[in-house]
């Protein structure tokens, strides 16, 4: 790793845990005010990593031919896409009904302004091209005129190796696991609130119990980046890794349920990270179970 992305890396981190500072001294007293304010980040957030890893980032790092382990990290960053998809859209539904609707900007503007942000960052991470240059003048103007819509750390993206780039993956994964987290701890304190005071909030406690999942899934996908990225050796990933191996290491990292094991001999795990069809597709069992 060049020091350049582990400057990067704990850029970002560091970027998550000023936002999470500044938010709770903004919102004291007011959780519902801040777990708007933290659904906003994540709306953005998820369009932005669902642009990231989509077809055209992954045809770039994991280009043709792909040996094996090429094959099952394609359809890893392939099926996580999907899901975070999914979590946008879960994000919107949020911003735009229920308890926390209400909401200074349009939930359409912010997964824009995701969408664009995780354009650039995947521009910027490509080889020096027209694109490249492109992508850099756009974010430097976007931070001149709307500098709380461009995240400073794209500013010093460079060409990553597929390692690199797994890492990265990794890295905003994390940011999504504090994001996740911090939104179950307000959900539930609103819930209990509102439970001393009048009627329990089915909605509240609802959205908790999904928040916490989505908790799971990224901090999954955190892991799952990590492991992907110990596949790469001299800038390629390890020929003599077969495909078995590769997704048995994915699921050792799924979290498990209150057994390892179903008595068919199938994991039982609270959520397969969206990597379902993988698992399936290399012959590993899984069977998801309610928590």
């Amino acid at each position: 790793m060049t020091r350049q992305f582990e400057n990067l890396d704990r850029e970002i981190i560091a970027e998550t845990e000023k936002l999470a500072t500044s938010y709770r001294d903004k919102f004291k007293g007011d959780p519902n005010g801040e777990l708007r304010a933290w659904l906003h980040i994540a709306a953005r957030r998820e369009a932005m990593v669902s642009d990231v890893y989509g077809e055209a980032q992954r045809t770039y790092r994991l280009p043709p031919p792909r040996c094996t382990a090429d094959d099952v990290a394609w359809d890893a960053m392939t099926l996580i896409w999907q899901q975070e998809t999914v979590h946008t859209r879960f994000v919107e539904a949020r911003l735009t009904d229920g308890l926390l609707k209400a909401s200074p900007l349009r939930p359409d503007l912010l997964l824009w302004l995701g969408t664009m942000e995780g354009k650039f960052l995947g521009a910027l991470t490509s080889r020096p091209n027209l694109k490249n240059a492109l992508a850099r003048i756009a974010i430097h103007l976007g931070s001149l005129f709307t500098p709380q819509s461009v995240p400073k750390f794209t500013l010093q993206l460079d060409e990553m190796d597929p390692r690199e780039f797994f890492l990265l993956c990794s890295t905003l994964e994390t940011t999504a696991r504090q994001s996740y987290e911090r939104m179950e701890h307000l959900a539930h304190e609103l819930a209990d609130d509102l439970s001393v005071v009048g009627p329990r909030s089915l909605q509240l406690e609802s959205l908790a119990g999904e928040l916490h999942l989505k908790l799971l899934d990224e901090t999954f996908h955190e892991q799952a980046f990590q492991e992907m990225a110990g596949w790469v050796a001299d800038g390629k990933l390890d020929r003599s890794l077969s495909a078995t191996a590769c997704a048995d290491r994915l699921a050792a990292l799924l979290p498990r349920a209150s057994r390892a094991f179903a008595d068919d001999g199938s994991r039982e795990v609270v959520t397969d990270g969206g990597l379902g069809e993988l698992f399936k597709k290399n012959g590993i069992r899984i069977n998801v179970v309610d928590i």
